[in-house]
């Protein structure tokens, strides 16, 4: 073969590939996948649908290592998030009709409101000693720890209903997210 023939070989062969690896792996407009998932919240409150779904696909994104593949670097504030996860996460959770976002949102708001679980137990523990050692009595310096304890309890900003949706599911919830 000719060194005029290679060489045209060689210049097709790389425009070849420069094509092939121009081109998204990741569809754009999945209308079948699109219909079959529901539009996804972007709220900060989770709900009991998401966090069921969010426990039964845990399990999932933790065995395919999906964890290990996504790097601590990757930041949900600064909306580097979607483009920088690697193309097999991003299938996977195009796949199981979520956002990256909404999913790390979803397990923040977890460890969250399990942190905010612990403290309101251990804060009516704190003012269950407190109220022993004023035996009992409703003072002012009472009452200012007592709100002091139960602001710091709430230091997420947690809802009553979240509240409830993990003290239902603790155990699971723990389970899953340790």
């Amino acid at each position: 073969m000719s060194e005029k023939k290679r060489y045209i070989i060689l210049f097709l062969a790389f425009f070849f590939l420069l094509k092939v690896f121009s081109c998204s792996i990741v569809p754009e407009n999945d209308a079948d996948n699109d219909m079959r998932c529901k539009p996804v919240r972007d709220e900060v409150t989770i709900t009991e649908s998401e966090v069921d779904d969010f426990l039964k696909l845990w399990k999932e994104y933790v065995l395919n290592e999906y964890d290990t593949k996504v790097s601590d670097k990757i930041s949900l504030m600064d909306g580097t998030l979607e483009e920088n996860l690697p193309i097999s996460v991003k299938l996977w959770f195009k796949a199981n009709c979520w956002t990256a976002k909404r999913f790390y949102h979803v397990e923040d708001r977890l460890r969250a409101a399990l942190r905010t679980l612990y403290l309101k137990r251990h804060t009516a523990s704190i003012l269950d000693i407190l109220k022993e050692r004023t035996n009992g009595t409703n003072s002012v310096e009472y009452k200012n720890m007592a709100d002091m304890q139960n602001k710091i309890a709430n230091i997420e900003n947690i809802t009553e209903d979240e509240l409830k949706l993990v003290q239902m599911r603790e155990k699971q919830i723990s389970d899953v997210l340790n």
